[in-house]
């Protein structure tokens, strides 16, 4: 099927991880910070953004994207762990705005609120 796949432009598998373990070393590094830019965003005003998430089977194989481009949320869900900022995100990625990454965690917040995870067990973290 034609335009199904799914691509980062310009990034190679291997450099996906290479930029997400720099993210995680420069998080580190700016951890003491204080002077960290915060989104201006009002608290709780999502819904405007959560129509940034587009869901097409002939994107990405259907998983939620950015406005019908190509970077599914769960990638930009993943740079964030690995503690990119949004900023870093952005510049590495022009086609993206501000609110673009502001709905990939909105569509995430909105995934994990679940009443009960039925007979699920949670991986737990490593002593």
């Amino acid at each position: 099927m034609a335009g199904a796949g799914c691509s980062w432009p310009g990034r190679q598998s291997g450099e996906f991880h290479g930029l997400a373990n720099a993210a995680v070393r420069e998080s580190t590094h700016l951890a003491g910070k204080k002077n960290v830019k915060q989104p201006s965003r009002e608290h709780g005003d999502a819904s405007g953004l959560l129509e940034r998430i587009t869901i097409d089977p002939d994107i990405c194989h259907g998983k939620p994207c950015i406005r019908g481009l190509r970077y599914p949320v769960e990638s930009i869900l993943t740079l964030l762990s690995a503690g990119m900022s949004s900023e870093e995100i952005l510049s590495d990625y022009d086609d993206l705005e501000p609110d673009d990454v502001l709905a990939a965690l909105a569509f995430a917040a909105r995934l994990s609120r679940v009443k009960r995870v039925g007979g699920a067990r949670l991986p737990r973290a490593p002593s």
